[in-house]
């Protein structure tokens, strides 16, 4: 097939791009401070357009690059993008158009419903809640996570034996038992470096400044272990950035801007991290070599998964949102369901694919496989009403820890587009629970008269 029909590809996602960027810059006010209207727009343009564009222009070294891994299903490139259908190229970016402007819409109707009430935040609750919170989580997710390790042998093990455990085919469980339910307690430590910034500004110079800085310290440390263990290096990555926002809000113009050009030039980190792990298992370093090409190949599985919808759907047939309660479901001990990306794991790498690790189900393709166009645009109004929820209550906050809780909130909606499987959304994001508990018991709703 003719390589050039792929640069007139990128040129058809990149004006789609810039018109979705035309019209957030146009809206830039209903937006500003709006974390998690931010978070998961950011991440459309990423992984629904930046990589898809940069990968239809370098097609052909993404190709290359796939040869030169010799690892099975990897050569999904030339299958599953450059021999599909110019039809499923078209599918998949009207499905991005019709997937954001539903977001959209699912986020202004809660927006202008929720304008015809004045939300009265009582300030001294909120931050009774958020101090509690502060502690609690810092007190469990430390705990678990050092009872996690511990039954390892400790954090050496446990960090060599990372790899081998995000396997799909090996369960933590079979060598620790129940001591594996501390690795979903353990993740309460990744807020409170957010939560316990907000105090240690707060309360700067004064002698509780210490104590705050002291679980800053600590909770920072026990982040990292617990991303270095879980969940790999690019939400790692993010972990950072996120938290480099709240240290530089208030000291330059732009901040998200700077994030973003940070995002992209720290794309080389993913080699040192990689190095890392690889350290990790092996004790071994291996030598880095700049190279975006491989750099983006690990962010193509959301495209890749929207061009084959049509295939996928057609193995699994349609689910009907099911998926939604399933998700809470497969949480509980001895329950064992079949997520979405169980489908998309075993299509592009075969039935053996928990030897090599499975695919995550982006946003658009988790809708199509609940109800094809349908279930894309419910699931993405749903999307939008919820984030639109949590971020008119964040901005009500008077006082700066809507800061500090809306740069996790940030993450967490970023995280979304790439990964939206609801068993993968109960297990590790329930923080969205926690922002909702904070704001609910801090206010009181008033009908405007």
């Amino acid at each position: 097939m003719d390589i050039k029909r792929f640069k007139w590809y990128a040129i058809l996602y990149l004006i789609v791009g810039i018109i979705f960027i035309i019209y957030y810059r146009c809206h830039r006010h209903k937006y500003k401070d709006k974390f998690g209207y931010n978070g998961f727009f950011f991440s459309i343009i990423l992984y629904y357009i930046a990589v898809p564009v940069y990968l239809f222009l370098k097609i052909d070294n993404f190709m290359s690059y796939e040869a030169t891994r010799e690892i099975y299903g990897d050569n999904s490139i030339f299958k599953y993008i450059y021999n599909s259908s110019p039809d499923y190229i078209f599918l998949a970016l009207g499905l991005i158009i019709v997937f954001y402007l539903s977001f959209n819409i699912g986020y202004n109707l809660s927006r202008k419903k929720d304008n015809l009430f004045f939300l009265k935040l009582n300030e001294e609750i909120l931050e009774k809640t958020i101090k509690f919170f502060i502690h609690f989580s810092f007190i469990v997710g430390s705990l678990s996570l050092i009872l996690l390790f511990r039954s390892f042998g400790g954090i050496r093990n446990a960090l060599a034996m990372a790899e081998y455990y995000r396997s799909f085919s090996n369960e933590a469980s079979s060598v620790i038992g129940l001591n594996s339910l501390f690795l979903i307690s353990s993740r309460l430590i990744t807020i409170t470096p957010f939560l316990v910034s907000y105090y240690i500004e707060k309360y700067r110079g004064k002698k509780y400044s210490l104590f705050y800085i002291f679980q800053f310290v600590v909770s920072f440390a026990f982040s990292i272990l617990f991303y270095l263990y879980y969940a790999g290096r690019f939400p790692l990555i993010c972990f950072f950035l996120a938290l480099f926002y709240i240290f530089i809000r208030n000291r330059v113009k732009k901040p998200w801007t700077l994030i973003i050009i940070l995002g992209i030039v720290c794309l080389p980190l993913l080699d040192v991290l990689n190095d890392l792990f690889t350290f990790f298992s092996t004790g071994y370093f291996t030598s880095i070599k700049v190279d975006y090409v491989r750099y983006i190949y690990d962010f193509i599985y959301p495209i890749r998964n929207v061009i084959n919808v049509i295939p996928l759907t057609r193995i699994s047939g349609y689910r009907f949102f099911t998926d939604l309660p399933l998700g809470i479901l497969d949480l509980l001990p001895g329950i064992s369901l079949t997520p979405p990306y169980y489908t998309v794991s075993a299509y592009f790498f075969g039935y053996n694919w928990k030897m090599i690790g499975g695919i995550p189900t982006d946003a658009i393709t988790f809708g199509f496989f609940q109800l094809n166009f349908v279930g894309v645009i419910l699931f993405a109004i749903l999307i939008g009403f919820i984030i639109q929820k949590i971020d008119f209550r964040l901005d009500k906050l008077a006082s700066n820890s809507k800061y500090y809780i809306g740069s996790y909130f940030t993450m967490m909606c970023f995280s979304i587009v790439n990964n939206a499987d609801t068993y993968s959304f109960f297990k590790g994001q329930f923080f969205f629970i926690i922002i909702f508990i904070i704001l609910i018991f801090s206010s009181k709703r008033k009908e405007k008269k």
